[in-house]
């Protein structure tokens, strides 16, 4: 049974939530849920209590159901990285410490920088492109600007090493 939801669903050992009461027309009694996916890549059920529909991520379900309550102050780790493995040997318990330490031994990023990062501008050769032009061929930050497409801010904040500090 899904914890909270003992006698309407049922979690299965591998994240899929099948509906087990009958409610007002919502799904029917043996169905699978469709399963959605959120922005962080995690798997997320939305269920019905009461005619009010409940957000909740399957790998919490699952290690709920599977493994037990949560203790204060911990989050659920997928040992292998994979968000999309939701069985009961992937999952545990964790501090948010030890979730980050994890991530980083694994290879997961947690905290994207230079390229990698959602709002980067360029890429790792164009800064050190960037660089090289005003340092060596003392060419102006506003000729940067134009000739890259992007405010004086920004080269500003590339030649004086303000962002992209990894390089």
């Amino acid at each position: 049974p899904v914890v909270g939801f003992e006698n309407v669903y049922s979690i299965s050992n591998l994240g899929n939530v099948r509906r087990e009461k009958s409610g007002l027309g919502v799904c029917k009694i043996g169905r699978i849920l469709k399963q959605n996916k959120n922005r962080k890549g995690y798997l997320y059920y939305q269920l019905w209590n009461n005619n009010i529909g409940i957000i909740k991520k399957a790998h919490n379900l699952v290690i709920e159901a599977f493994i037990g309550n949560r203790p204060t102050g911990h989050e659920v780790n997928h040992k292998d990285g994979n968000k999309l493995n939701n069985s009961p040997r992937n999952l545990e318990y964790v501090t948010p410490k030890e979730n980050s330490i994890h991530a980083f031994k694994i290879g997961i990023r947690v905290n994207p920088k230079g390229e990698h990062h959602p709002r980067a501008h360029f890429y790792d050769k164009q800064v050190i492109e960037i660089r090289d032009k005003f340092k060596k061929f003392n060419i102006r930050q506003s000729e940067l600007a134009v000739q890259y497409g992007v405010s004086i801010q920004v080269i500003h904040a590339i030649v004086r090493r303000k962002s992209w500090k990894h390089i």
